[in-house]
């Protein structure tokens, strides 16, 4: 198997998310890649149910490189959560990509503005089973909030929650996102809106608990009415691979992005912010993939 014979294919989420457009601007530097090397060969981003569907599909042999979330990354190493007794043991890491930072969007009139002002108030969690929600029942677990805390939780998807903070029907809404994201313009848009900083003690000892959390924060002027940068903690979108990918393939993966990471950050609002010496530690739960490890070092990286 190599670079410039194996295809490519990288398994991302929906359309409207963040995950398939990264996976497009991936295959658009490795083309480069490849042509600059003389190289030809097929790279596909496929859309998909996002971090656990990647992590199954590339156990499966069905796709050879990933775009999953920390938190997942970091279960399926574990053998927790979902993959509880199901470990997938020939995970490696490449990097990680974008943050993907806890953002909680508050009505102005309920004046919310950290963490603690979350107290008494009408909370949308989402669904069970969604990102935000298990986040944020971490959170709590760790400041030793309990229900009565709040006035109480509401579980509307991603679709309705912006009508349903702006209609009056939940105070808060709560996402896991890279940013700039759609639905915050949108709620900005919608009704009068701010961005509620989160951090404190309380998020740090929850960092400290789980490696596959890290310290984020929401650049000023991405919507209307913020005009500070906002504190916060998140995720990491990160791309991985199995021991299946041999290690040239995996190496000038690696050297494609890197050694083109202006470029990279252009191709998506997400990812102007990367910085080489974040992506090459933050949130990589398995172990690096030997042709990625070669990389860093001979480039001084890690």
């Amino acid at each position: 198997m190599s670079f410039a014979t194996e295809p490519l294919n990288i398994g991302t989420g929906s359309s409207t998310g963040v995950y398939f457009p990264t996976g497009r601007a991936l295959c658009h530097v490795f083309g480069d890649y490849g042509r600059k090397k003389g190289r030809k060969y097929a790279c596909t981003a496929h859309q998909s149910l996002g971090s656990v569907a990647n992590l199954q599909a590339l156990a499966g042999g069905k796709i050879n490189l990933g775009i999953v979330q920390s938190d997942a990354h970091y279960h399926a190493v574990k053998s927790i959560r979902k993959f509880k007794g199901k470990p997938i043991t020939e995970l490696r890491s490449l990097f990680s990509l974008h943050a993907e930072t806890f953002t909680v969007v508050a009505r102005s009139d309920v004046s919310v503005h950290k963490l603690d002002d979350l107290r008494g108030k009408r909370i949308n969690v989402g669904k069970k089973g969604s990102g935000p929600r298990e986040t944020f029942l971490e959170l709590m677990a760790t400041l030793g909030w309990k229900a009565s805390h709040v006035a109480g939780f509401t579980q509307f998807g991603a679709d309705e929650q912006v009508k349903a903070l702006c209609d009056g029907r939940t105070d808060v809404i709560t996402f896991v996102v890279g940013h700039p994201a759609d639905l915050i313009r949108r709620a900005a848009r919608s009704c009068r809106t701010n961005l509620v900083n989160i951090y404190g003690p309380g998020v740090n000892k929850l960092l400290k608990k789980w490696p596959y959390y890290r310290n984020s924060r929401i650049p000023a002027g991405l919507y209307r009415g913020s005009n500070s940068d906002i504190r916060s903690f998140g995720l990491s979108a990160t791309l991985v691979t199995t021991t299946k990918l041999d290690a040239e393939t995996a190496y000038d993966i690696t050297a494609a992005v890197f050694g083109n990471l202006g470029k990279f950050r252009s191709m998506h609002p997400a990812l102007k912010y990367l910085s080489a010496t974040e992506m090459v530690k933050d949130s990589l739960s398995a172990p690096l993939h030997d042709g990625a490890k070669r990389y860093f070092k001979e480039n001084g990286l890690r």
